[in-house]
Protein backbone atom coordinates (compact mmCIF):
# COMPACT_ATOMS: atom_id res chain seq x y z
CA UNK A 1 0.00 0.00 0.00
CA UNK A 2 1.17 3.58 -1.12
CA UNK A 3 -0.18 5.21 1.83
CA UNK A 4 2.12 4.50 5.20
CA UNK A 5 -0.46 6.94 7.40
CA UNK A 6 -2.32 10.04 6.99
CA UNK A 7 0.88 12.35 6.30
CA UNK A 8 3.41 9.85 4.36
CA UNK A 9 3.18 7.87 1.23
CA UNK A 10 5.40 5.88 -0.46
CA UNK A 11 6.14 6.10 -4.23
CA UNK A 12 7.38 3.23 -5.79
CA UNK A 13 9.30 2.80 -9.34
CA UNK A 14 10.77 6.73 -9.46
CA UNK A 15 13.98 7.50 -11.03
CA UNK A 16 16.28 9.64 -10.33
CA UNK A 17 16.94 12.89 -12.31
CA UNK A 18 19.13 15.01 -10.00
CA UNK A 19 20.96 14.20 -6.45
CA UNK A 20 21.12 16.42 -4.12
CA UNK A 21 21.90 13.98 -1.45
CA UNK A 22 25.56 13.29 -2.13
CA UNK A 23 25.72 16.45 -3.26
CA UNK A 24 24.01 18.63 -0.87
CA UNK A 25 23.44 22.54 -1.73
CA UNK A 26 23.94 25.01 0.66
CA UNK A 27 21.19 27.83 2.02
CA UNK A 28 21.38 31.44 2.91
CA UNK A 29 22.08 30.37 6.42
CA UNK A 30 24.99 27.74 5.49
CA UNK A 31 23.27 25.14 6.51
CA UNK A 32 23.33 21.69 3.78
CA UNK A 33 20.23 21.51 2.44
CA UNK A 34 19.34 17.98 0.97
CA UNK A 35 17.51 17.11 -1.92
CA UNK A 36 16.49 14.56 -4.40
CA UNK A 37 14.49 15.52 -7.85
CA UNK A 38 12.85 12.11 -9.02
CA UNK A 39 10.34 11.43 -11.58
CA UNK A 40 7.17 8.74 -11.92
CA UNK A 41 4.63 7.84 -14.25
CA UNK A 42 1.86 10.07 -14.25
CA UNK A 43 -1.11 6.94 -14.06
CA UNK A 44 0.86 5.39 -10.82
CA UNK A 45 -1.33 4.96 -8.12
CA UNK A 46 1.09 6.21 -6.04
CA UNK A 47 1.00 9.47 -7.39
CA UNK A 48 -2.63 9.53 -7.34
CA UNK A 49 -2.57 9.45 -3.50
CA UNK A 50 0.31 11.99 -3.14
CA UNK A 51 -2.11 14.25 -4.97
CA UNK A 52 -4.84 13.37 -2.30
CA UNK A 53 -2.07 13.97 -0.02
CA UNK A 54 -1.32 17.67 -1.56
CA UNK A 55 -4.09 18.20 -1.56
CA UNK A 56 -5.74 17.61 2.15
CA UNK A 57 -2.69 19.45 3.19
CA UNK A 58 -3.84 22.54 1.02
CA UNK A 59 -6.65 22.28 3.09
CA UNK A 60 -5.14 22.40 6.22
CA UNK A 61 -2.89 24.91 5.84
CA UNK A 62 -2.84 28.56 6.59
CA UNK A 63 -3.84 28.68 2.91
CA UNK A 64 -7.63 27.24 3.81
CA UNK A 65 -7.39 25.24 0.33
CA UNK A 66 -6.99 27.78 -1.56
CA UNK A 67 -3.86 28.42 -3.81
CA UNK A 68 -2.02 31.71 -3.08
CA UNK A 69 -1.73 33.57 -6.81
CA UNK A 70 2.01 32.37 -7.78
CA UNK A 71 1.88 29.97 -5.57
CA UNK A 72 2.80 26.46 -6.08
CA UNK A 73 1.91 22.63 -5.74
CA UNK A 74 4.41 19.97 -5.74
CA UNK A 75 3.89 17.74 -8.43
CA UNK A 76 5.52 19.35 -11.44
CA UNK A 77 5.38 18.11 -15.21
CA UNK A 78 7.84 17.00 -17.55
CA UNK A 79 7.85 18.89 -20.50
CA UNK A 80 9.72 17.62 -23.96
CA UNK A 81 13.42 19.37 -23.34
CA UNK A 82 14.04 18.46 -19.84
CA UNK A 83 15.99 15.31 -18.99
CA UNK A 84 16.85 14.16 -22.65
CA UNK A 85 13.53 14.04 -23.87
CA UNK A 86 12.96 10.81 -21.78
CA UNK A 87 10.05 11.76 -19.30
CA UNK A 88 7.63 13.76 -21.44
CA UNK A 89 4.81 14.36 -19.09
CA UNK A 90 5.86 12.40 -15.63
CA UNK A 91 5.26 13.62 -12.55
CA UNK A 92 8.37 15.29 -11.31
CA UNK A 93 8.85 15.94 -7.50
CA UNK A 94 11.79 17.77 -5.90
CA UNK A 95 11.80 16.15 -2.67
CA UNK A 96 13.58 18.20 -0.06
CA UNK A 97 15.09 17.58 3.56
CA UNK A 98 17.45 19.63 6.22
CA UNK A 99 18.80 16.20 7.38
CA UNK A 100 20.54 13.22 5.97
CA UNK A 101 17.87 11.57 4.54
CA UNK A 102 17.46 7.38 5.63
CA UNK A 103 18.79 5.27 2.60
CA UNK A 104 17.94 1.56 1.92
CA UNK A 105 18.61 -1.16 0.00
CA UNK A 106 15.48 -3.13 -1.76
CA UNK A 107 15.71 -5.53 1.03
CA UNK A 108 15.21 -3.02 3.73
CA UNK A 109 18.99 -3.09 4.68
CA UNK A 110 19.72 0.43 5.68
CA UNK A 111 22.76 2.43 4.28
CA UNK A 112 25.79 4.47 5.10
CA UNK A 113 26.83 7.28 2.66
CA UNK A 114 30.00 5.00 2.25
CA UNK A 115 27.50 2.19 0.70
CA UNK A 116 24.91 4.25 -1.05
CA UNK A 117 27.12 6.60 -2.62
CA UNK A 118 28.40 5.02 -5.60
CA UNK A 119 24.41 3.49 -6.71
CA UNK A 120 23.02 6.40 -6.68
CA UNK A 121 23.49 8.76 -9.70
CA UNK A 122 20.68 9.67 -12.54
CA UNK A 123 18.66 7.21 -14.16
CA UNK A 124 18.96 5.17 -10.72
CA UNK A 125 15.20 3.87 -9.78
CA UNK A 126 14.19 4.20 -6.12
CA UNK A 127 11.50 4.50 -4.17
CA UNK A 128 10.57 7.26 -2.26
CA UNK A 129 8.72 7.82 1.07
CA UNK A 130 7.49 11.58 1.51
CA UNK A 131 5.07 13.54 2.81
CA UNK A 132 4.00 17.47 2.36
CA UNK A 133 4.37 20.37 4.03
CA UNK A 134 3.20 24.42 3.61
CA UNK A 135 5.70 26.84 3.38
CA UNK A 136 5.14 31.06 2.81
CA UNK A 137 8.42 33.38 3.06
CA UNK A 138 10.38 36.06 1.28
CA UNK A 139 7.06 36.32 -1.07
CA UNK A 140 7.54 32.04 -2.13
CA UNK A 141 4.55 30.25 -0.79
CA UNK A 142 2.77 26.49 -1.85
CA UNK A 143 3.15 23.21 -0.72
CA UNK A 144 6.29 21.16 -1.02
CA UNK A 145 7.66 17.76 -0.97
CA UNK A 146 9.41 16.66 2.17
CA UNK A 147 11.79 13.64 1.68
CA UNK A 148 11.84 11.12 5.08
CA UNK A 149 13.54 8.25 3.12
CA UNK A 150 14.23 6.26 -0.19
CA UNK A 151 15.23 3.07 -1.03
CA UNK A 152 17.95 2.03 -4.03
CA UNK A 153 16.67 -0.67 -5.97
CA UNK A 154 19.81 -1.95 -7.67
CA UNK A 155 18.08 -4.93 -9.15
CA UNK A 156 16.56 -3.22 -11.87
CA UNK A 157 19.88 -1.93 -13.43
CA UNK A 158 18.59 0.76 -14.55
CA UNK A 159 21.15 2.69 -16.95
CA UNK A 160 23.39 5.74 -16.26
CA UNK A 161 21.90 8.72 -17.90
CA UNK A 162 23.82 11.83 -18.04
CA UNK A 163 21.10 14.41 -17.54
CA UNK A 164 23.63 17.23 -16.40
CA UNK A 165 22.60 19.99 -14.60
CA UNK A 166 19.96 21.40 -16.46
CA UNK A 167 18.29 18.54 -18.02
CA UNK A 168 20.71 18.14 -20.96
CA UNK A 169 22.52 15.30 -22.70
CA UNK A 170 26.07 16.06 -21.81
CA UNK A 171 27.74 12.61 -23.43
CA UNK A 172 26.00 13.48 -26.62
CA UNK A 173 27.64 16.86 -26.77
CA UNK A 174 31.26 15.13 -26.16
CA UNK A 175 30.69 12.60 -28.58
CA UNK A 176 29.84 10.08 -25.72
CA UNK A 177 27.16 7.19 -25.75
CA UNK A 178 24.15 8.33 -26.33
CA UNK A 179 21.26 8.38 -23.71
CA UNK A 180 18.84 5.37 -23.69
CA UNK A 181 15.17 5.38 -23.95
CA UNK A 182 13.21 5.99 -20.65
CA UNK A 183 12.48 2.69 -18.97
CA UNK A 184 9.20 0.79 -19.41
CA UNK A 185 6.81 -0.21 -16.36
CA UNK A 186 6.23 -4.33 -15.98
CA UNK A 187 9.27 -5.08 -18.80
CA UNK A 188 12.48 -6.91 -17.89
CA UNK A 189 15.70 -6.46 -19.53
CA UNK A 190 16.28 -9.04 -21.87
CA UNK A 191 19.65 -9.05 -24.09
CA UNK A 192 19.19 -9.90 -27.97
CA UNK A 193 20.09 -13.22 -28.34
CA UNK A 194 23.18 -14.64 -30.24
CA UNK A 195 23.40 -16.67 -33.24
CA UNK A 196 27.08 -17.32 -34.47
CA UNK A 197 26.72 -13.87 -36.49
CA UNK A 198 29.62 -10.80 -35.50
CA UNK A 199 28.22 -8.27 -33.11
CA UNK A 200 25.10 -6.21 -33.64
CA UNK A 201 23.45 -4.22 -31.84
CA UNK A 202 19.70 -5.98 -31.19
CA UNK A 203 17.25 -4.34 -33.35
CA UNK A 204 14.84 -2.28 -31.93
CA UNK A 205 11.12 -2.88 -32.37
CA UNK A 206 8.13 -1.20 -30.89
CA UNK A 207 10.51 0.64 -28.28
CA UNK A 208 9.94 3.83 -29.90
CA UNK A 209 9.33 6.36 -26.69
CA UNK A 210 5.76 7.28 -26.13
CA UNK A 211 4.59 10.05 -24.17
CA UNK A 212 3.23 8.78 -20.59
CA UNK A 213 -0.37 9.47 -20.11
CA UNK A 214 -1.55 12.49 -18.68
CA UNK A 215 -4.12 11.93 -16.35
CA UNK A 216 -6.13 15.05 -13.70
CA UNK A 217 -3.50 14.87 -10.62
CA UNK A 218 -3.04 18.68 -10.66
CA UNK A 219 0.10 18.69 -12.66
CA UNK A 220 1.82 22.15 -13.45
CA UNK A 221 4.67 22.37 -16.27
CA UNK A 222 8.45 21.53 -14.36
CA UNK A 223 9.55 24.96 -15.40
CA UNK A 224 7.25 26.63 -13.03
CA UNK A 225 8.88 24.55 -10.60
CA UNK A 226 12.24 25.75 -9.95
CA UNK A 227 15.44 24.90 -11.25
CA UNK A 228 15.66 21.35 -14.11
CA UNK A 229 18.27 20.23 -11.81
CA UNK A 230 19.18 20.62 -7.79
CA UNK A 231 17.55 22.38 -4.67
CA UNK A 232 14.54 25.26 -5.57
CA UNK A 233 15.87 28.14 -3.48
CA UNK A 234 12.68 29.66 -3.73
CA UNK A 235 10.99 26.84 -1.11
CA UNK A 236 12.20 27.47 2.01
CA UNK A 237 12.08 24.75 4.85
Amino acid sequence: MPVIDEKHVKIVGCYVVWDGVTRPDTGPDNKPKYSLKVVCQPNSPDIGAFSQLTNAALHQSKFQGVLPQGGRMPIGQATPDEFNGLYNGWAVLNCNTQRVPDVYDENGQRLDPMQYGNLLYGGQQVDVLVHCYEYDKAGNKGIATGLDAFAIISSANAPRQNFGGAGIDTAAAFGGQQHQQAPQQNQQHQQAPQQNQQHQQAPQQNQQHQQAPQQNHGFIPQGQQGAAGGFDDDIPF
